[in-house]
Formats: structure tokens, C-alpha cells, sequence
């Protein structure tokens, strides 16, 4: 769950969202977030909340309905306000709202590098022998992370737009993998070469199902790059499609 958002009473709003994205936008999103929290309503993997721009009003009513449709249509260009129909009846036409956590999170790290550019720029250097002032070691720590939600930001959009699959950049499980095989030395276009690899041997097969980060990205990801290498070495196309009768059983992920 993002930072940027609280847990608690409705109509209350952190200023870094707020600098972001708009005061309003950040008060009606934080009420979505209030709602969302309490909503039974649970469709394509998120919950929904639904609400006409009349019913919205009532909430919000220091703001008129033009105020309103204006807010929620730039939500919507952020990418932040996901807008769906969920109504059992065909002809109604009511709203439903989820938001859309992983731009958050895309938010929060933008939010974090600019802060880190700025300390940069104030970073003295000495004047004895002409040596630069050593860099702190938070300073480090803090530019180790943003560059490691960036790499798990372009890795999981990478799968999804391969895979034609809709995984999550905030989901834990899914960032502890991709730091793992970080900080075993791999790099983002080793990343990108497994999901291709993998994406042109089991997507539209019965295997398409392991296309998902706990496969591509566990214990076996170090063979699945060594299996494109070998591809590489062999000379095939990297146009063609692998033949599923190929599969040795120990390549397969279960």
C-alpha cells in the first residue's frame, strides 16, 4: 500500500500528494482511499467503489459538480482513478472508482529522486588537495533504493507489456524477488531477456500461466538466462517460437 495515502479519517490529505497532483485531486482521492478501504466490492483483482457526481456532491459540497467532473477526469489522465461498470442493469450508468496504487508508487519514487537531486546539488567540495567531499553514506543508501524501485518499476511494466498480464509493481512477494536477483548481481536487461525467452516458449501454450514473477523471477531464473545464451550460441532466430515438446521436465516450473 502506497505511503502517500492515510488509513484513517476521510478528508484529510498528505501536502507531498497534494504538491503532486492538486489539492483538490488529492482530497477526493484520499476519499476513494476511504472507501476503498471499507468496500466489499471486489471485481478484476481490486476493490470499487460507485457513486454518482450528484451522490459525490454530498460528500464534497463546498465544490459544484463542474468542480467535480473536472477532478475526476484528471484523475483519470493521471493515470491515478481507474473508472469501471460494475451495475447489474444495462442502462445504469453509475460510475465505479479504484485507484490506481501502483501510480502511486511511481509517484512516491519520482518524489524521492527529485529529493535526491537537490541534496546533490548541495554536496560541497573540499578544498584541501582538491578532493571532492565524500558522498554520506545515507546519501548512498537513498540512491541504492530509488534505483531499485526504478529497476522493479521497468521490469514488472516489461512483463505486463510482453505478457500481455497485469501484475502489480507494489505487490511484496513480487519486489523481493526482483531485489533478490539483484543483489545477486543481475541487471535489467538479463531481466528482459528471461521474460522474452520464457514469453516466447509458453505464452499461447498451456505454460502461458507460469508467466508470472515468482516463476520467471525464483530460484531458476539464473538457468532460464543461461537457456537464451545457449539460444544466442545455437544460432536460432529470435523470431521463432520454441517447441513445448522441447521442454525437459527440470525446465519446467513445478
Amino acid at each position: 500500500m502506497s505511503s502517500l495515502l492515510i488509513q484513517d479519517e476521510p478528508l484529510l490529505v498528505l501536502p507531498r500528494l497534494a504538491s503532486k497532483i492538486g489539492l483538490n485531486e488529492a482530497i477526493f482521492l484520499q476519499q476513494i482511499h476511504y472507501w476503498l478501504k471499507r468496500s466489499k466490492h471486489y471485481y478484476d483483482d481490486r476493490y470499487w467503489v460507485y457513486n454518482s457526481i450528484t451522490n459525490w456532491h454530498k460528500q464534497f459540497p463546498f465544490w459544484n459538480e463542474r468542480t467535480l467532473k473536472r477532478i475526476v477526469k484528471n484523475l483519470e489522465e493521471f493515470n491515478l482513478l481507474i473508472s469501471g461498470n460494475y451495475n447489474k442493469l444495462k442502462f445504469d450508468k453509475t460510475k465505479w472508482y479504484s485507484i490506481n496504487y501502483d501510480r502511486l508508487v511511481e509517484l512516491e519514487i519520482d518524489n524521492d529522486c527529485d529529493k535526491l537531486s537537490q541534496r546533490k546539488e548541495h554536496i560541497v567540495m573540499m578544498e584541501n588537495d582538491n578532493m571532492s567531499q565524500p558522498i554520506p553514506e545515507t546519501t548512498q543508501k537513498i540512491n541504492s533504493e530509488n534505483t531499485t524501485q526504478k529497476d522493479i518499476v521497468e521490469i514488472i511494466n516489461y512483463l505486463n507489456s510482453v505478457c500481455n498480464t497485469s501484475y502489480r509493481i507494489s505487490t511484496k512477494k513480487t519486489q523481493m524477488l526482483i531485489k533478490s536477483r539483484l543483489q545477486e548481481g543481475f541487471n535489467i536487461n538479463e531481466f528482459k531477456e528471461v521474460i522474452e525467452t520464457k514469453a516466447k516458449e509458453w505464452l499461447y501454450t498451456e505454460h502461458a500461466k507460469y508467466l508470472r514473477p515468482e516463476t520467471l523471477f525464483g530460484t531458476k531464473f539464473e538457468g532460464y538466462l543461461q537457456q537464451r545464451k545457449m539460444v544466442k550460441s545455437n544460432g536460432f532466430n529470435k523470431g521463432n517460437r520454441y517447441s513445448t515438446k522441447s521442454f525437459e521436465e527440470n525446465e519446467l516450473p513445478f
